[in-house]
Parts: structure tokens; C-alpha cells; sequence
């Protein structure tokens, strides 16, 4: 009877011991990981520039709901482009020569196409990195590198700014369109249609001005103006890089191999994979 007692004690101190393991390995990787994350992004001049972190904002420990703050946000190198205050942080702090690894579906494009816009105007030699995907807003970043590092999946997408545009006063059925055509709307019953398609004329305007800015080349904006900004594809279309070489990019598959890793270290943060 006693060597019974002793072998399910034995047994529950086991369990007590892989548990009290993965809480530790837990609690690093939440709250000590970033910086981790953060030395290898100062060794390589590097910048995350990303959105939506509010996947992280909640976790479930042992059934139990926690509000938690995202440990990314203490990470001075990660840049959420649709919050002002990361963006001055980054431009009031960029080296003359640094990388932007970019992980983005996409998001508003006010701060990121007056980064994109700022950084090309000050000269800053940008390589850009896209592990995964850049879309819409995240493309419009990338293409101020002089090169893009993609992986042979990787993806980006048109750079056209969508508009909420409704038809009634309530906006019970607004959706978003994307600039180009919403300025094009030709039956314009009332002034609310009408203010809307000049407001989208007005951003399309915009877009295209700051591609011109970007770029020495006319040749190279007018490619990147009309496969990206003027394309016929929608807005959720998906280009790999052997398209994006034809609009007037220079993308590269090789990879770095720690650039990947950070990345790699990045994303398990970002989904709270721990």
C-alpha cells in the first residue's frame, strides 16, 4: 500500500514539476523574450514595422481570462505604423542606413505613407525585408527600399488607399472602395456623394504624388503607378516576386538567414506562441 502512495505522489510531483517548467518557460517568453528580440534588431539596424497587435492584448492561463499589454510594445525597435507616436519615434531615431522587416494585411495608410513619403525625402538608404506578406499600406512601406528581400512566397500587394463611401446619410451600408473608382461616380445625387468623390479624387492625387516624390526614376514610378496604384486588380489581389520584379521593384529571394530568425522570434510574440 505505501509503495502505491509513494508512486502517485512520485507521479503528482512529476506533474508539478512540468507545470511549474512551463510556467517559467511561459513567463520568460512573455515578459523577458522581447528583449531578446530587441538586441538582435539593434545588431542589424533594424525596424518591425507592423499593426494590429491586439491578439496579445488577452490570454487564457489554465482557463483564466488576463488583460496583458503586449510585450511587443516594450520593444523601442517594433513599429506600429498606425500609431503617430511610433512613427516619430522611428524617424527621430533612424540611422542613415537601416532595415525594415515588415509583417502587415494592411491597415490605415495616413502614417504610412507620410513614412514612406519623409524617409525617401531625407535620402535614408532603406532595405526592405517581407518575410510573410506586406499588403496596402505595408507595400506602400517596402517600396521605399532600394531592395526588397522576399522569400519565394512572399507577398505584397496595390498600394490604392480605400475610401468609405455610402450611398445614405445613416452610412447603414458603407464599405470601402478604393479611390480611384469612388472618384469616378458619376451619378452624384446629393452632397454627401459628391464630397466623397472629390475627397477620393483628392487621396488618389495623393498617392500618386508621393510615388513621384520617391523616386528619381520616372520610369520606375510610372511602372510602380500603374501595376500597384492604377492596377485593374482588386485590392486584396496578391503579387509574388517574379510580377513585382516586371513592375519596376528590386526584389530579391535570398532571404538572410537572421533576418529570418528574427522575424521567426517576432512572429511568436506577435501570436503569443509560447
Amino acid at each position: 500500500m505505501n509503495k502505491y502512495i509513494e508512486l502517485i505522489g512520485l507521479f503528482l510531483s512529476l506533474i508539478l514539476f512540468v507545470l511549474l517548467v512551463r510556467i517559467l518557460i511561459y513567463i520568460n517568453n512573455r515578459f523577458f523574450k522581447y528583449k531578446e528580440l530587441q538586441k538582435y534588431l539593434e545588431e542589424e539596424n533594424a525596424f518591425i514595422i507592423s499593426n494590429n497587435f491586439s491578439s496579445c492584448y488577452y490570454k487564457k492561463i489554465f482557463g483564466f481570462k488576463f488583460l496583458l499589454n503586449c510585450s511587443l510594445y516594450k520593444c523601442p525597435n517594433v513599429i506600429d505604423f498606425e500609431n503617430p507616436d511610433h512613427i516619430y519615434r522611428l524617424i527621430t531615431n533612424i540611422p542613415d542606413n537601416v532595415k525594415f522587416i515588415i509583417q502587415t494585411e494592411g491597415g490605415d495608410t495616413e502614417e504610412a505613407n507620410y513614412l514612406a513619403y519623409i524617409l525617401k525625402q531625407k535620402k535614408i538608404k532603406i532595405t526592405s525585408y517581407i518575410p510573410n506578406y506586406a499588403l496596402s499600406a505595408g507595400s506602400f512601406i517596402a517600396i521605399t527600399g532600394e531592395t526588397i528581400y522576399m522569400n519565394w512566397y512572399s507577398t505584397m500587394g496595390p498600394i490604392d488607399t480605400q475610401v468609405d463611401f455610402s450611398t445614405k446619410d445613416d452610412d447603414s451600408d458603407d464599405e470601402s472602395f478604393p479611390a480611384k473608382y469612388v472618384a469616378k461616380v458619376k451619378k452624384k445625387e446629393n452632397a454627401m456623394v459628391k464630397l466623397k468623390a472629390r475627397e477620393a479624387e483628392c487621396y488618389h492625387y495623393d498617392d500618386k504624388f508621393i510615388i513621384n516624390s520617391m523616386f528619381k526614376s520616372k520610369e520606375r514610378s510610372g511602372k510602380i503607378i500603374k501595376h500597384l496604384l492604377e492596377t485593374k486588380h482588386s485590392h486584396n489581389m496578391r503579387f509574388g516576386p517574379k510580377h513585382l520584379r516586371k513592375f519596376g521593384l528590386n526584389v530579391n529571394t535570398n532571404m538572410p538567414v537572421k533576418i529570418q530568425k528574427i522575424f521567426d522570434i517576432f512572429l511568436k510574440q506577435y501570436n503569443c506562441e509560447f
